[in-house]
Protein backbone atom coordinates (compact mmCIF):
# COMPACT_ATOMS: atom_id res chain seq x y z
CA UNK A 1 0.00 0.00 0.00
CA UNK A 2 2.76 2.44 1.01
CA UNK A 3 4.68 1.58 -2.15
CA UNK A 4 1.58 2.25 -4.26
CA UNK A 5 1.02 5.64 -2.61
CA UNK A 6 4.69 6.56 -3.16
CA UNK A 7 4.41 5.56 -6.83
CA UNK A 8 1.23 7.62 -7.23
CA UNK A 9 2.86 10.69 -5.67
CA UNK A 10 5.88 10.29 -7.94
CA UNK A 11 3.68 10.08 -11.04
CA UNK A 12 1.68 13.12 -9.94
CA UNK A 13 4.89 15.08 -9.29
CA UNK A 14 6.29 14.28 -12.74
CA UNK A 15 2.95 15.06 -14.36
CA UNK A 16 2.75 18.40 -12.56
CA UNK A 17 6.32 19.29 -13.59
CA UNK A 18 5.63 18.45 -17.23
CA UNK A 19 2.40 20.43 -17.19
CA UNK A 20 4.16 23.42 -15.64
CA UNK A 21 6.87 23.28 -18.29
CA UNK A 22 4.29 23.10 -21.08
CA UNK A 23 2.34 26.11 -19.77
CA UNK A 24 5.41 28.21 -19.03
CA UNK A 25 5.84 31.22 -21.34
CA UNK A 26 8.74 31.02 -23.79
CA UNK A 27 10.12 34.37 -22.69
CA UNK A 28 9.84 36.80 -19.80
CA UNK A 29 10.86 40.39 -19.16
CA UNK A 30 11.34 41.68 -15.61
CA UNK A 31 12.92 44.76 -14.01
CA UNK A 32 16.70 44.83 -14.08
CA UNK A 33 18.03 46.26 -10.84
CA UNK A 34 21.48 47.82 -11.10
CA UNK A 35 23.55 48.65 -8.02
CA UNK A 36 27.28 49.36 -8.03
CA UNK A 37 27.08 48.56 -11.78
CA UNK A 38 26.01 44.97 -11.00
CA UNK A 39 22.87 43.33 -12.40
CA UNK A 40 20.12 41.87 -10.17
CA UNK A 41 16.72 40.33 -10.86
CA UNK A 42 13.92 38.90 -8.78
CA UNK A 43 13.31 35.16 -9.04
CA UNK A 44 10.56 33.04 -7.56
CA UNK A 45 10.47 29.65 -5.85
CA UNK A 46 7.71 27.51 -4.37
CA UNK A 47 7.90 26.68 -0.66
CA UNK A 48 7.01 23.18 0.53
CA UNK A 49 3.51 24.41 1.44
CA UNK A 50 3.02 25.73 -2.10
CA UNK A 51 3.34 29.42 -1.20
CA UNK A 52 5.55 31.68 -3.26
CA UNK A 53 8.97 32.86 -2.19
CA UNK A 54 10.60 35.76 -4.03
CA UNK A 55 14.34 36.36 -3.81
CA UNK A 56 16.76 38.90 -5.22
CA UNK A 57 19.50 37.20 -7.26
CA UNK A 58 22.78 38.57 -8.53
CA UNK A 59 22.99 37.79 -12.27
CA UNK A 60 26.62 36.76 -12.57
CA UNK A 61 27.37 35.27 -15.97
CA UNK A 62 31.07 35.36 -15.08
CA UNK A 63 30.45 32.66 -12.48
CA UNK A 64 29.32 29.06 -13.13
CA UNK A 65 28.23 28.34 -9.52
CA UNK A 66 24.56 28.42 -8.56
CA UNK A 67 24.59 29.60 -4.95
CA UNK A 68 21.97 30.63 -2.41
CA UNK A 69 22.05 31.89 1.17
CA UNK A 70 21.32 29.74 4.20
CA UNK A 71 18.16 31.70 5.18
CA UNK A 72 16.71 31.14 1.69
CA UNK A 73 17.64 27.45 1.80
CA UNK A 74 15.91 27.00 5.14
CA UNK A 75 12.82 28.88 3.97
CA UNK A 76 12.57 26.55 0.96
CA UNK A 77 12.78 23.50 3.24
CA UNK A 78 16.03 22.23 1.72
CA UNK A 79 18.10 19.58 3.47
CA UNK A 80 21.29 21.32 4.61
CA UNK A 81 22.17 18.79 7.30
CA UNK A 82 25.24 17.41 5.51
CA UNK A 83 27.69 20.30 5.09
CA UNK A 84 31.00 20.02 3.27
CA UNK A 85 33.72 22.43 2.19
CA UNK A 86 33.75 23.93 -1.30
CA UNK A 87 36.93 24.79 -3.24
CA UNK A 88 37.23 28.05 -1.31
CA UNK A 89 37.01 26.27 2.03
CA UNK A 90 33.54 27.65 2.86
CA UNK A 91 30.94 25.35 4.46
CA UNK A 92 28.18 24.55 1.97
CA UNK A 93 25.38 22.04 1.52
CA UNK A 94 24.70 20.85 -2.02
CA UNK A 95 21.01 20.62 -2.81
CA UNK A 96 18.44 20.22 -5.56
CA UNK A 97 16.52 23.45 -5.91
CA UNK A 98 12.74 23.57 -6.27
CA UNK A 99 11.32 25.02 -9.45
CA UNK A 100 12.74 28.47 -10.26
CA UNK A 101 10.80 30.98 -12.32
CA UNK A 102 11.52 34.47 -13.64
CA UNK A 103 8.50 36.52 -14.63
CA UNK A 104 6.43 33.35 -14.75
CA UNK A 105 8.85 31.51 -17.04
CA UNK A 106 10.30 28.24 -15.74
CA UNK A 107 14.11 28.42 -15.77
CA UNK A 108 15.94 25.10 -15.82
CA UNK A 109 18.60 24.57 -13.15
CA UNK A 110 19.29 20.84 -13.43
CA UNK A 111 22.75 21.37 -14.99
CA UNK A 112 23.84 23.51 -12.04
CA UNK A 113 24.95 21.92 -8.76
CA UNK A 114 23.28 24.29 -6.30
CA UNK A 115 25.13 25.15 -3.11
CA UNK A 116 23.67 26.65 0.06
CA UNK A 117 26.37 28.75 1.71
CA UNK A 118 26.16 28.14 5.45
CA UNK A 119 26.79 30.59 8.26
CA UNK A 120 27.57 34.26 7.71
CA UNK A 121 30.10 33.79 4.89
CA UNK A 122 30.13 36.99 2.82
CA UNK A 123 29.84 36.01 -0.84
CA UNK A 124 27.04 38.30 -1.98
CA UNK A 125 27.78 41.96 -2.70
CA UNK A 126 24.68 43.20 -0.83
CA UNK A 127 22.90 41.99 2.28
CA UNK A 128 19.52 41.68 0.60
CA UNK A 129 20.90 39.45 -2.17
CA UNK A 130 20.02 35.80 -1.57
CA UNK A 131 21.52 33.99 -4.53
CA UNK A 132 23.59 33.95 -7.69
CA UNK A 133 22.07 33.24 -11.11
CA UNK A 134 25.13 31.86 -12.92
CA UNK A 135 26.35 31.16 -16.44
CA UNK A 136 25.52 27.44 -16.13
CA UNK A 137 21.84 28.39 -15.96
CA UNK A 138 21.91 31.20 -18.53
CA UNK A 139 23.78 29.14 -21.15
CA UNK A 140 20.55 27.44 -22.25
CA UNK A 141 18.81 30.68 -23.18
CA UNK A 142 18.81 33.97 -25.00
CA UNK A 143 19.18 36.79 -22.47
CA UNK A 144 18.99 40.58 -22.74
CA UNK A 145 20.44 43.05 -20.23
CA UNK A 146 18.95 46.40 -21.23
CA UNK A 147 20.82 48.60 -18.77
CA UNK A 148 19.45 52.01 -19.84
CA UNK A 149 15.84 50.76 -19.82
CA UNK A 150 16.41 48.67 -16.65
CA UNK A 151 14.93 45.51 -18.19
CA UNK A 152 16.07 41.88 -18.17
CA UNK A 153 14.71 39.36 -20.66
CA UNK A 154 15.22 35.61 -20.74
CA UNK A 155 13.89 33.44 -23.56
CA UNK A 156 14.00 30.00 -25.03
CA UNK A 157 16.36 29.56 -28.03
CA UNK A 158 15.19 31.24 -31.23
CA UNK A 159 12.49 33.39 -29.63
CA UNK A 160 14.24 36.77 -29.59
CA UNK A 161 15.18 38.76 -32.67
CA UNK A 162 18.77 40.09 -32.48
CA UNK A 163 19.51 43.82 -32.46
CA UNK A 164 22.77 45.72 -32.47
CA UNK A 165 26.34 44.89 -33.49
CA UNK A 166 26.95 41.15 -33.69
CA UNK A 167 30.12 39.77 -32.09
CA UNK A 168 30.92 36.08 -32.27
CA UNK A 169 31.92 34.46 -28.99
CA UNK A 170 33.08 31.09 -27.70
CA UNK A 171 30.89 29.47 -25.06
CA UNK A 172 32.63 26.98 -22.80
CA UNK A 173 30.09 24.11 -22.60
CA UNK A 174 30.91 23.15 -19.01
CA UNK A 175 30.52 26.65 -17.55
CA UNK A 176 28.58 28.69 -20.12
CA UNK A 177 31.09 31.53 -19.92
CA UNK A 178 31.37 33.63 -23.09
CA UNK A 179 34.74 34.70 -24.48
CA UNK A 180 35.28 37.23 -27.28
CA UNK A 181 38.08 39.41 -28.65
CA UNK A 182 38.65 43.15 -28.30
CA UNK A 183 41.43 45.17 -29.89
CA UNK A 184 43.45 47.42 -27.56
CA UNK A 185 46.62 49.20 -28.59
CA UNK A 186 46.62 47.27 -31.88
CA UNK A 187 46.50 43.83 -30.25
CA UNK A 188 43.71 41.28 -29.76
CA UNK A 189 42.74 40.42 -26.19
CA UNK A 190 40.56 37.49 -25.13
CA UNK A 191 37.93 38.87 -22.74
CA UNK A 192 34.69 37.75 -21.18
CA UNK A 193 31.46 39.69 -20.93
CA UNK A 194 30.84 39.74 -17.18
CA UNK A 195 27.64 41.36 -15.88
CA UNK A 196 28.57 40.16 -12.40
CA UNK A 197 31.61 42.44 -12.34
CA UNK A 198 31.04 46.06 -11.34
CA UNK A 199 34.08 47.16 -13.33
CA UNK A 200 36.11 46.18 -16.38
CA UNK A 201 39.10 44.09 -15.36
CA UNK A 202 42.43 43.36 -17.03
CA UNK A 203 45.41 41.31 -16.00
CA UNK A 204 47.94 43.18 -13.90
CA UNK A 205 50.88 42.46 -16.21
CA UNK A 206 48.95 43.80 -19.20
CA UNK A 207 48.02 47.05 -17.41
CA UNK A 208 51.62 47.46 -16.29
CA UNK A 209 52.75 47.09 -19.91
CA UNK A 210 50.30 49.80 -21.01
CA UNK A 211 51.65 51.99 -18.20
CA UNK A 212 55.20 51.58 -19.51
CA UNK A 213 54.35 51.87 -23.20
CA UNK A 214 51.93 54.79 -22.80
CA UNK A 215 52.88 56.99 -19.83
CA UNK A 216 50.36 59.59 -21.02
CA UNK A 217 47.34 57.33 -20.56
CA UNK A 218 45.44 58.63 -17.48
CA UNK A 219 45.84 56.43 -14.43
CA UNK A 220 45.62 56.39 -10.66
CA UNK A 221 46.72 53.88 -8.02
CA UNK A 222 43.80 52.45 -6.07
CA UNK A 223 40.53 50.79 -7.03
CA UNK A 224 38.09 53.60 -6.29
CA UNK A 225 34.42 54.00 -7.17
CA UNK A 226 32.80 50.92 -8.69
CA UNK A 227 36.27 49.40 -9.12
CA UNK A 228 36.24 49.16 -5.31
CA UNK A 229 34.16 46.00 -5.57
CA UNK A 230 34.71 44.07 -2.33
CA UNK A 231 37.48 45.88 -0.48
CA UNK A 232 40.05 43.12 -1.07
CA UNK A 233 43.61 43.92 0.09
CA UNK A 234 44.95 44.12 -3.48
CA UNK A 235 42.48 46.90 -4.36
CA UNK A 236 44.65 49.47 -2.56
CA UNK A 237 47.48 48.84 -5.06
CA UNK A 238 45.42 48.18 -8.19
CA UNK A 239 46.01 50.46 -11.18
CA UNK A 240 42.98 52.28 -12.50
CA UNK A 241 43.50 53.37 -16.12
CA UNK A 242 41.51 54.98 -18.92
CA UNK A 243 42.03 53.37 -22.33
CA UNK A 244 41.80 55.57 -25.43
CA UNK A 245 39.82 52.91 -27.28
CA UNK A 246 38.58 49.32 -27.19
CA UNK A 247 37.23 47.81 -30.38
CA UNK A 248 35.16 44.67 -30.93
CA UNK A 249 34.52 44.15 -34.64
CA UNK A 250 33.07 47.49 -35.85
CA UNK A 251 32.03 48.62 -32.36
CA UNK A 252 34.35 51.12 -30.66
CA UNK A 253 34.29 52.16 -27.02
CA UNK A 254 36.37 55.23 -26.22
CA UNK A 255 37.89 56.28 -22.89
CA UNK A 256 36.77 53.18 -21.01
CA UNK A 257 38.10 52.91 -17.47
CA UNK A 258 39.66 49.58 -16.46
CA UNK A 259 41.31 48.24 -13.31
CA UNK A 260 44.16 45.76 -12.89
CA UNK A 261 43.68 42.37 -11.23
CA UNK A 262 46.38 40.08 -9.79
CA UNK A 263 47.78 37.27 -11.91
CA UNK A 264 46.25 34.53 -9.77
CA UNK A 265 42.78 35.94 -10.43
CA UNK A 266 43.00 35.45 -14.18
CA UNK A 267 44.78 32.11 -13.74
CA UNK A 268 41.71 30.97 -11.79
CA UNK A 269 39.26 32.77 -14.08
CA UNK A 270 40.74 31.16 -17.21
CA UNK A 271 39.93 27.68 -15.94
CA UNK A 272 36.30 28.49 -16.76
CA UNK A 273 36.81 29.72 -20.35
CA UNK A 274 37.66 28.02 -23.65
CA UNK A 275 41.15 29.58 -23.57
CA UNK A 276 43.05 31.93 -21.28
CA UNK A 277 41.35 35.28 -20.70
CA UNK A 278 43.21 38.51 -20.01
CA UNK A 279 40.20 40.68 -19.31
CA UNK A 280 36.51 40.92 -18.43
CA UNK A 281 34.21 43.69 -19.69
CA UNK A 282 32.16 44.77 -16.67
CA UNK A 283 29.23 46.93 -15.71
CA UNK A 284 30.95 50.32 -15.96
CA UNK A 285 31.17 49.83 -19.75
CA UNK A 286 28.09 47.66 -20.29
CA UNK A 287 25.67 50.04 -18.55
CA UNK A 288 25.59 52.19 -21.71
CA UNK A 289 24.31 49.26 -23.78
CA UNK A 290 21.45 46.94 -24.49
CA UNK A 291 23.31 43.62 -24.35
CA UNK A 292 21.95 40.41 -25.81
CA UNK A 293 23.75 37.10 -25.37
CA UNK A 294 22.43 34.36 -27.63
CA UNK A 295 24.08 31.46 -25.86
CA UNK A 296 22.76 28.67 -28.14
CA UNK A 297 24.16 30.48 -31.20
CA UNK A 298 27.40 31.74 -29.59
CA UNK A 299 26.73 35.39 -30.37
CA UNK A 300 26.70 38.71 -28.51
CA UNK A 301 24.74 41.75 -29.74
CA UNK A 302 25.58 45.22 -28.42
CA UNK A 303 23.39 48.25 -29.02
CA UNK A 304 24.70 51.51 -27.60
CA UNK A 305 21.97 53.59 -25.95
CA UNK A 306 24.00 56.08 -23.90
CA UNK A 307 26.85 58.14 -25.31
CA UNK A 308 27.94 60.70 -22.76
CA UNK A 309 31.04 61.29 -20.63
CA UNK A 310 31.51 58.91 -17.71
CA UNK A 311 31.73 60.91 -14.48
CA UNK A 312 31.49 58.10 -11.94
CA UNK A 313 35.16 58.54 -11.02
CA UNK A 314 34.66 62.09 -9.73
CA UNK A 315 34.81 61.35 -6.01
CA UNK A 316 36.84 61.31 -2.81
CA UNK A 317 39.70 58.89 -3.38
CA UNK A 318 39.17 56.32 -0.62
CA UNK A 319 39.34 52.55 -1.09
CA UNK A 320 36.89 51.01 1.39
CA UNK A 321 36.23 47.59 2.89
CA UNK A 322 33.56 46.17 5.22
CA UNK A 323 34.97 45.99 8.75
CA UNK A 324 36.30 42.59 9.79
CA UNK A 325 34.30 42.66 13.00
CA UNK A 326 31.07 42.89 10.97
CA UNK A 327 29.79 45.89 12.89
CA UNK A 328 28.27 47.33 9.73
CA UNK A 329 31.06 49.88 9.38
CA UNK A 330 33.41 50.47 6.50
CA UNK A 331 37.14 50.66 7.01
CA UNK A 332 39.65 52.52 4.86
CA UNK A 333 41.67 49.99 2.87
CA UNK A 334 43.79 52.63 1.18
CA UNK A 335 44.01 56.13 -0.29
CA UNK A 336 44.10 56.64 -4.05
CA UNK A 337 47.34 58.11 -5.36
CA UNK A 338 47.57 60.34 -8.42
CA UNK A 339 50.97 61.36 -9.76
CA UNK A 340 52.45 59.59 -6.75
CA UNK A 341 50.58 61.73 -4.19
CA UNK A 342 47.69 60.87 -1.88
CA UNK A 343 44.42 62.35 -3.12
CA UNK A 344 43.06 62.62 0.45
CA UNK A 345 45.08 64.01 3.35
CA UNK A 346 44.99 63.07 7.04
CA UNK A 347 43.33 59.67 6.43
CA UNK A 348 45.15 56.38 7.00
CA UNK A 349 44.50 52.73 6.13
CA UNK A 350 42.69 51.16 9.07
CA UNK A 351 40.57 54.22 9.88
CA UNK A 352 36.82 53.62 10.08
CA UNK A 353 34.47 55.82 8.08
CA UNK A 354 31.61 56.72 10.43
CA UNK A 355 29.81 59.57 8.67
CA UNK A 356 29.83 61.54 5.43
CA UNK A 357 28.38 65.06 5.71
CA UNK A 358 26.62 64.07 8.93
CA UNK A 359 25.01 60.93 7.48
CA UNK A 360 25.75 57.69 9.35
CA UNK A 361 27.37 55.06 7.11
CA UNK A 362 26.70 52.11 9.43
CA UNK A 363 24.84 49.25 7.77
CA UNK A 364 24.74 50.84 4.30
CA UNK A 365 25.67 48.93 1.17
CA UNK A 366 29.02 49.48 -0.54
CA UNK A 367 27.46 51.35 -3.45
CA UNK A 368 25.55 53.68 -1.10
CA UNK A 369 28.70 54.57 0.85
CA UNK A 370 30.70 55.18 -2.32
CA UNK A 371 27.88 57.26 -3.81
CA UNK A 372 28.09 59.53 -0.76
CA UNK A 373 31.71 60.31 -1.73
CA UNK A 374 30.83 61.43 -5.27
CA UNK A 375 30.20 64.96 -6.52
CA UNK A 376 31.64 67.66 -8.73
CA UNK A 377 35.39 68.28 -8.72
CA UNK A 378 36.09 70.85 -6.03
CA UNK A 379 33.18 69.82 -3.79
CA UNK A 380 34.17 69.17 -0.19
CA UNK A 381 32.79 66.27 1.89
CA UNK A 382 33.12 66.29 5.67
CA UNK A 383 34.21 62.84 6.87
CA UNK A 384 33.88 61.64 10.44
CA UNK A 385 36.40 58.87 11.07
CA UNK A 386 37.55 56.71 13.93
CA UNK A 387 41.20 55.81 14.51
CA UNK A 388 41.80 53.37 17.37
CA UNK A 389 38.82 54.67 19.31
CA UNK A 390 39.43 58.37 18.71
CA UNK A 391 37.03 60.25 16.41
CA UNK A 392 38.11 63.11 14.13
CA UNK A 393 36.89 64.97 11.05
CA UNK A 394 38.52 65.55 7.68
CA UNK A 395 37.54 67.91 4.89
CA UNK A 396 37.98 65.73 1.80
CA UNK A 397 37.85 67.13 -1.75
CA UNK A 398 36.10 65.51 -4.68
CA UNK A 399 38.63 65.04 -7.47
CA UNK A 400 38.38 63.96 -11.09
CA UNK A 401 40.53 60.90 -10.54
CA UNK A 402 40.46 59.82 -14.20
Amino acid sequence: MIKSIWLLLTVLSVTFSLAAAETSPRSATVPLMVAHNRAYVEVEFARPDGSRRNARFWVDNGNPDLTISEPLGRDLGLDISKPEKNEDGMPVAYVTLPRLTIGGMVVETKDSHAAVVLGDAHIFPEKQVEGILPSTVLKHYQVIFDYPEKRFTIAQPGVLKPRGKRIACDIYPATGMALMHVMIDGKANAVTLDMGSAFTLFAEELVQKWTTDHPGWPRVQGAVGAANMFGAPYEAKSILMRLPEMQAKSLKVKNAAVVSMPKDFFDWYSKKTTRPATGAIGGNVLKAFRVMIDYPNSAIYLERKIDRPDRELNLVGLILAPSRDRDGRFGVRGIAKKDGKDTVEDVQPGDKLLQVDGVDMQGLTMDSVIDSLRGKPGDIHTLLLDRKGKQFTVKAPVRMLL
